[in-house]
């Protein structure tokens, strides 16, 4: 599961629901509760609950509270996972101005002024926000932020003012994301001092009603920039051992197609299959004008190169090294994101194009007593690489009919 639960709902509209008066007059969830309701089972109603939040709500599921109540479902934690559900879904609340007010003086919000909410601005006065926010007739979106307890309180993160030291530092990418030039950004904020997952609410919108909008890639691109300041000082360490264990997948690949050029001009290759694609990529590339390198050739050239790769990419060492690297990955993206990670073959991860140059540079120091193309050869190029492209597509002891041993 993520390290860090970001979720950006908006209010759509004054519309009531059946929750309201439940989460307008629970009390805090993390009060001192008797040892028996610790251990135990949920209550009817609980369930019930639980049961309808899961049908309407299916991304509660993402919660830290629902993991918690999985693992260990019991009166408290069931109380804990239907809060949390509820106050990040604020179109449960009866108005946009009953939702400020209880992420502003819930229990546990912690107190910056006679209230919770914070913001841009030094003194934030609740009632005015509250009849902005009545008034206002565009979209508000309502982030929630959570992290788990221990996180939290080692990284400095379970206290208000770091809270709006975080925000204030990434204003900016909240308004890219959104699409409202930061001057027409307004956003508050309380600090909840929850239980095992302290969180902070938001509220987020434009001056301007006719401004704003938040694609799927806007909320990655919040919750990317959330984490990586957050847990900085791990993504440091974690971006460190991904930059060597890229450097060790490249030097090994280029380890290995240089052996293999060697063995070539060498002729110590036999009927090695790789080898004759390299061999065929040198004679296509003595024939393409201007830069040589992978970027800049034509993309059947390009196709030539990668199969190349991805021959080289099935070397015991190299898949090896390059799924360590892929494990480093899926921590940094494992950070803000819970899904599966499926990592693209490296003939077609950008990271790693220094492997495709490698392949082309490596290539063209063939020597030309080592190519298959007589010098007498009258056809011209265009004729030579649609026989190796048909060389590559067929079985691999075909032979192209210009080509002699």
């Amino acid at each position: 599961m993520a390290k860090i639960i970001v979720k950006i709902p908006y209010i759509k509209s004054n519309t009531a629901a059946n929750y309201a008066a439940y989460i307008a007059t629970r009390e805090g969830v993390d009060k001192s509760v008797n040892m028996d309701l610790k251990i135990a089972p949920p209550t009817e109603k609980q369930l019930n609950f639980i049961d309808e939040y899961i049908i309407k709500l299916p991304d509660a599921k993402e919660l830290f509270e629902y993991e918690d109540y999985i693992n260990n479902p019991t009166i408290e934690n069931a109380s804990k996972f239907i809060a949390a559900a509820t106050e990040q879904n604020p179109d449960l609340f009866q108005n946009r101005e009953e939702y400020i007010s209880y992420i502003a003086t819930r229990p546990r919000a912690e107190k910056v002024y006679e209230h919770g909410l914070f913001g841009a601005a030094d003194n934030v006065e609740l009632e005015k926000v509250k009849n902005e926010i009545k008034n206002l007739s565009g979209n508000c979106w309502t982030p929630i932020i959570s992290l788990r307890r221990e996180d939290a309180e080692r990284l400095g993160y379970d206290n208000a003012e770091s809270w709006r030291n975080l925000i204030m530092a990434k204003q900016i990418e909240f308004a890219k994301a959104l699409d409202i030039p930061l001057s027409d950004l307004r956003w508050y904020a309380a600090y909840h001092d929850e239980g095992y997952h302290p969180h902070c609410h938001m509220v987020m919108y434009s001056v301007n009603p006719r401004q704003g909008y938040l694609a799927k890639q806007g909320i990655q691109n919040i919750k990317s920039a959330l984490a990586n300041e957050i847990f900085k000082q791990d993504l440091q360490q974690l971006y460190s051992k991904k930059t060597i264990s890229r450097d060790k997948v490249s030097d090994e690949a280029k380890k290995k197609i240089k052996q293999l050029v060697d063995e070539i001009n060498g002729r110590h290759y036999g009927n090695s299959e790789i080898c004759n694609k390299l061999i065929l990529l040198s004679e296509a590339l003595k024939g393409i004008k201007g830069k040589k390198q992978y970027g800049y050739l034509p993309a059947n050239i390009k196709k030539m190169v990668d199969d190349i790769v991805k021959d080289i990419s099935n070397d015991k060492n190299i898949s090896e090294l390059y799924k360590n690297w892929c494990d480093i990955q899926n921590k940094i993206i494992g950070t803000y994101k819970s899904d599966f990670i499926e990592h693209p073959p490296i003939w077609r991860n950008k990271e790693f194009k220094k492997i495709r140059n490698a392949v082309v540079s490596e290539a063209l120091k063939i020597g030309d007593d080592c190519l298959f193309i007589e010098e007498e050869a009258d056809g011209n190029q265009e004729e030579i690489i649609d026989d190796i492209q048909k060389a590559d597509e067929r079985k691999p002891d075909y032979i192209p009919n210009h080509i002699k041993r």
